[in-house]
């Protein structure tokens, strides 16, 4: 935390970032998404918690918008660690978990359009890791979803 402290202590850096994801410019917003997702990592868990609000409107446009490859990986990094760090995602009760919900269409649309179109490597892996994560953390709405991604073998096996 020490290494952390000396070069945000005041969240400049993460409101700057978060401005920065908004840009136009694909290379300026890959850099920040990276930047983004490393601090959010490496704060502690639910330091970032205020800005969630914030997070969620350039994260939905993104996802939705994003057509680079490099961009959509970045995305699902920033995800990840958002599931990760944020711990009132799985609080039912809390309003995070509530904003969460107008997060997973952008979430599955861009799972489903990846899949379907039998994307690059790296995208489908980095699409596979967000599942991971999301499967792990046990989400109530992910389980009403986890139909559409998660192959129960037993059923395959009984064929």
């Amino acid at each position: 935390m020490k290494l952390y402290s000396k070069f945000d202590t005041s969240h400049e850096l993460f409101k700057s970032l978060l401005e920065l994801i908004k840009s136009t410019n694909p290379l300026l917003k890959h850099k920040s998404l990276k930047r983004l997702s490393f601090i959010i990592f490496s704060a502690e868990k639910d330091h970032f918690n205020s800005y969630y609000q914030e997070l969620l409107s350039p994260i939905m446009s993104g996802l939705r918008d994003a057509i680079h490859s490099d961009l959509v990986i970045e995305y699902f990094t920033l995800l990840r660690v958002i599931f990760l760090k944020f711990s009132t995602l799985n609080d039912p009760s809390k309003d995070a978990a509530k904003n969460l919900q107008m997060l997973w269409p952008h979430i599955l649309f861009k799972l489903y359009r990846i899949y379907d179109e039998f994307s690059a490597p790296d995208i489908i892996q980095e699409g596979f890791k967000l599942l991971n994560v999301i499967e792990h953390l046990s989400l109530e709405d992910s389980k009403l979803l986890q139909w559409a991604f998660v192959i129960d073998c037993n059923l395959l096996h009984n064929r």
